[in-house]
């Protein structure tokens, strides 16, 4: 698993099972209150978000999973703090292009009736925790770029 999460596509698709997992186990049935991959064009190009969940009304929510593997598994393995706090000083900074990227996308143009804001789902708490640690403003700039994951529980 270790040896594959290194691997771009295969993060991509670990994160898209995990939030397909996720929205399954809160009881959102797909094909009835969610669907994966549907695709939509608009003059700015194709979009394929990971998960639209439908909601009563005909509304949309749109979810989009990214895993920022490689800098926090680095910092997790860090035998010192020097480094550690570089790793996680990276990935902070990985988070806040993934808000950034997802931001530029608009997902919410071409899937209306929908928020203007797509919510970017991390396949667990630690590394948002981990981020914000290091990047105490990422709330607010995900916020401010209609992209971001939930705040952690405290």
């Amino acid at each position: 698993m270790e040896r594959a999460l290194r691997t771009l596509n295969v993060r991509g698709g670990w994160g898209e099972v995990q939030l397909r997992r996720v929205v399954e186990m809160a009881g959102i049935v797909n094909h009835c209150h969610f669907v994966e991959k549907q695709a939509a064009t608009s003059d700015d190009g194709r979009f394929i978000p990971d998960i639209i969940i439908k909601l009563p009304g005909g509304r949309n929510i749109i979810v989009d999973a990214k895993v920022p593997y490689i800098a926090y598994r680095k910092a997790v393995e860090a035998s010192s703090d020097a480094p550690r706090t570089a790793k996680l000083k990276d990935h902070a900074r990985q988070l806040r292009e993934h808000i950034i990227q997802l931001s530029s996308k608009k997902y919410w143009d071409p899937f209306q009736p929908a928020p203007e804001f797509v919510f970017m789902f991390l396949p667990g708490e630690g590394y948002f925790s981990a981020a914000l640690q290091h990047d105490p403003s990422l709330i607010e700039f995900g916020v401010d770029k209609r992209a971001s994951p939930p705040a952690p529980s405290r």
